[in-house]
């Protein structure tokens, strides 16, 4: 094999790899042909970049598909030409900024395809080599490139193998919501598992009803409307996976708060956006009864206490209604809401760690997580109805809900959930429920391997794991150790469902492409 490396200056290699694949797979040329509008990797939001190919027209830009910020908008002769472009655009920005363990290429040595796009990745580097503790020279071995090449041409036949795009949004107007997504499954699936929580197993019919439960109590017992906002403090159990689809099926937002939080930074979160109801797990009733006298409940909001029974080992407390006794009688019929509920609608704040400040809430739309169940579940991981992902964090965190949760929407398997994550159980867990992903943050990878070696550390079924916080000089003894096949790190997701960096193509030791600029 040539040992030689490919620097910086050596990108006009990569270009014609696409021009390349094309004109050796008849599938992806028909594909093309095929659609009127093809979006590669990154499809249309409200700030997302996005291709389009039209009627021999080929343009690219940012904004709104429907009032775009256009950047470029070229009449292309033929097939070719219109590839070609496509070629160029994305890799200045998919592949023209791969990282690898030896590091960022100068800013100098980049093809810039805009002025405008400059500026932003000239920041979004400075924080990669910040967080990565990467050198300044850029290499990538010859082996690399040639796998690279072989990633690439899989995926494109996969997309070229479509009959239609899926997860697909139209328009942040659509009517479309991770509440409709779950109806859909219950009703095409309904004997698929959905979730396994401790000795619980719900499949998609029971976890649907589960959900329709709460939703509907909320909906016509309590009269709750689009836009009102439940704070929700609940560790995670079936219970918060309820409440949160439940609440998005009607149009309520849940504020997600810190189980982590006391005194002042959970006063903080829990009165950051007005709520109309609390829901407070058993649990967690200490830390709240420690700051409810603080939270000027008054009027309506005395009314509105929600009591989520867990080991019942108390009694309901004063002022509280339970809620596992309020919802016994509650319809489990689908709420006549969720078809009424748009990709823009937010359905979830998700706050900050509060590392440079008090915590501050992302809002997630409906639109963020069909589009990371798309983008997470068949564009990077190759997810299907046979894969288990074993959620390592708490709900309260995006990447449980925009990678956890939504890689196993997109891929139509199931979930594992647990109360507090574990080191010492992690791979007894993968094997009781036959977890074949997980999410990961921060250092919990590396907890996982600073346990004691076992002989049967590659005993268990995963092969693949998503997230963030796996450093270069740790990776491939994880990687060995443990024999994950798929390691997709990625960096700066928690707005938005595609981040500005991923492993898309499963290289060793890189947080990957970036995608959005």
């Amino acid at each position: 094999m040539d040992n030689r490396t490919l620097s910086a200056t050596d990108l006009n290699e990569y270009y014609g790899i696409y021009t390349k694949i094309a004109n050796e797979s008849e599938e992806i040329r028909s594909f093309c042909k095929d659609w009127d509008v093809i979006i590669f990797f990154s499809i249309g939001s409200e700030a997302d970049h996005w291709i389009r190919i039209e009627n021999n027209q080929f343009s690219f830009g940012m904004g709104k598909i429907d009032n775009p910020d256009v950047i470029y908008k070229i009449a292309a002769k033929n097939f070719l030409d219109i590839l070609q472009w496509v070629n160029d655009y994305l890799f200045s920005l998919f592949f023209g900024m791969l990282i690898v363990e030896k590091g960022i290429p100068d800013s100098d040595k980049f093809i810039w395809i805009d002025s405008k796009i400059r500026g932003k990745m000239l920041s979004k580097i400075n924080k990669i080599k910040t967080n990565y503790e990467v050198k300044d020279k850029y290499t990538l071995s010859y082996e690399d490139y040639l796998l690279l090449v072989e990633r690439i041409r899989l995926k494109l036949k996969k997309f070229s193998e479509l009959k239609e795009i899926p997860w697909y949004i139209a328009s942040p107007e659509s009517k479309d919501s991770i509440g409709l997504r779950i109806e859909q499954r219950a009703n095409e699936y309904p004997d698929r598992m959905m979730m396994y929580y401790e000795e619980e197993k719900y499949t998609n019919k029971e976890f649907n009803e589960w959900i329709n439960r709460y939703a509907n109590y909320f909906l016509n017992k309590v009269g709750l409307k689009k836009g009102d906002v439940a704070v929700v403090f609940l560790e995670n159990r079936s219970e918060i996976m309820f409440v949160i689809i439940a609440m998005a099926k009607i149009g309520v937002i849940s504020s997600l708060i810190n189980t982590r939080q006391q005194d002042q930074t959970l006063i903080h979160s829990m009165t950051h956006a007005p709520g109309k109801v609390f829901i407070i797990g058993e649990e967690l009733i200490d830390p709240f009864f420690s700051i409810q006298s603080r939270l000027n409940l008054t009027g309506d909001l005395s009314q509105n206490l929600y009591f989520v029974p867990d080991k019942e080992m108390m009694n309901t407390p004063e002022g509280f209604i339970n809620l596992k006794e309020a919802i016994e009688d509650s319809s489990t019929n689908n709420p006549p809401t969720t078809p009424k509920i748009l990709v823009k609608d937010p359905y979830s704040y998700i706050f900050t760690s509060g590392t440079t400040g008090l915590p501050k809430a992302a809002v997630i739309t409906n639109g963020h997580t069909i589009g990371s169940a798309y983008y997470w579940g068949y564009v990077v991981m190759d997810m299907t109805p046979n894969d288990v992902t074993y959620i390592t964090t708490p709900m309260f965190h995006s990447n449980a809900i925009n990678i956890g949760f939504a890689s196993a929407l997109g891929g139509g398997g199931s979930i594992v959930i647990r109360r507090k994550f574990s080191a010492s159980n992690f791979l007894k867990d993968a094997r009781k429920y036959g977890c074949t992903a997980f999410n990961y943050v921060g250092e919990i990878c590396r907890y996982v391997y600073n346990q004691p070696p076992r002989d049967d550390d590659k005993d268990h079924p995963i092969v693949k794991c998503a997230g963030n916080g796996i450093k270069p000089e740790f990776w491939m003894d994880f990687k060995n150790r443990f024999g994950i096949e798929r390691i997709h790190e990625q960096y700066g997701a928690t707005e938005a469902f595609i981040p500005n960096f991923a492993n898309i193509f499963n290289l060793d030791k890189t947080v990957g492409f970036c995608s959005r600029p």
